[in-house]
């Protein structure tokens, strides 16, 4: 795959022997996936595929694209797949688009989003949502080696799709970190958004307060270290490549995270459904999560650090028996 420039190319498969070999060298790169074109130019013939199918060798992921049946369904072979199956030209977009490019949305991560060229005509498939857009050229870019659209274009995309407090939970991420300027944000939403994502955009832009959410994060901090408690500030999680989760605070070597959880981005029933289905999926990779709220810092802090170092111990204990 051409990610440069997200066109499909084909591997050359004359010089390195049987079929098999040649297709494992391919679906190594894509995390297990392949496209029935890439089968077929690897020396496999149309009966060979049907029989391995059979078999139960390969796994049908969608119509022409397949797994190898070793190799697990993870979060990457889905979304390498999505991409095989909407050909090319294709892009990742929205949620998929902004998890690759550090931004995290408050959207779970249960789907795969792409955008093609309107003319691209593609049967809708389940966990896969594929957009097609008239406007796609000067918004293209790569992230971890795969095809995007780039964050602009992206924040634009959201703001038709989330409610106004995700939509400014994820603009005060984009613009506190310097992801992306006030200018091309804007930039986009007048090159590219409709009515109502222009309007939200420039409504949220101008209500951006860059002290806002960092002032309890900044409290959190000095008494975390006036406790003697050591974390690292805004530490990434990632699932080869496709970020899970930017904690406020963490202890990466004991896997214990802790989020200071403001009103204005925490409160409404979707965030707390979308912190709840984070949580869970870090806890399956290992983190405790610990979250505390901006009363808890400021009116409960010895309260709230008794708490947390009891955590912190016991989960250093826990590491400390295992090793």
């Amino acid at each position: 795959m051409d990610v440069s420039t997200g066109a499909e190319t084909y591997p050359d498969c004359s010089h390195t022997g049987t079929p098999d070999l040649a297709l494992v060298e391919t679906a190594r790169d894509q995390f297990g996936t392949f496209s029935r074109h890439q089968a077929l130019e690897c020396g496999f013939t149309r009966h060979q595929i049907e029989s391995r199918l059979a078999k139960g060798y390969w796994v049908v992921v969608h119509p022409k694209v397949y797994r190898v049946a070793a190799a697990p369904p993870t979060r990457a072979s889905l979304a390498v797949a999505a991409l095989l199956y909407a050909g090319d030209q294709a892009w990742f977009s929205h949620a998929t688009a902004a998890r690759l490019q550090n931004v995290d949305p408050l959207i779970p991560l249960d789907r795969t989003w792409l955008t093609v060229p309107a003319r691209v005509q593609r049967t809708p498939r389940p966990g896969l949502v594929i957009i097609r857009s008239r406007r796609i050229d000067g918004f293209t870019g790569v992230a971890h080696g795969q095809p995007v659209l780039k964050i602009p274009r992206t924040v634009v995309d959201l703001a038709g799709i989330l409610d106004d407090t995700a939509f400014r939970r994820l603009l005060y991420d984009v613009l506190n970190r310097d992801v992306a300027s006030i200018d091309e944000l804007l930039a986009a939403a007048e090159d590219f958004g409709g009515k109502s994502g222009i309007a939200l955009v420039r409504r949220t832009v101008d209500e951006f307060d860059p002290a806002f959410e960092s002032g309890a994060e900044y409290e959190a901090d000095e008494l975390f270290s006036g406790a003697g408690l050591s974390f690292e500030r805004q530490y990434e999680v990632h699932d080869n490549g496709i970020l899970l989760a930017r904690l406020d605070f963490a202890d990466a070597v004991i896997k214990l995270g802790v989020e200071i959880d403001g009103a204005r981005f925490h409160s409404s029933p979707g965030a707390r459904f979308y912190d709840r289905e984070r949580d869970r999926m870090l806890a399956r990779l290992g983190w405790h999560i610990e979250r505390f709220s901006v009363d808890d810092i400021r009116r409960r802090p010895q309260s709230s650090l008794g708490h947390l170092r009891a955590i912190y111990q016991h989960r250093l204990s826990s590491v400390q028996a295992a090793a």
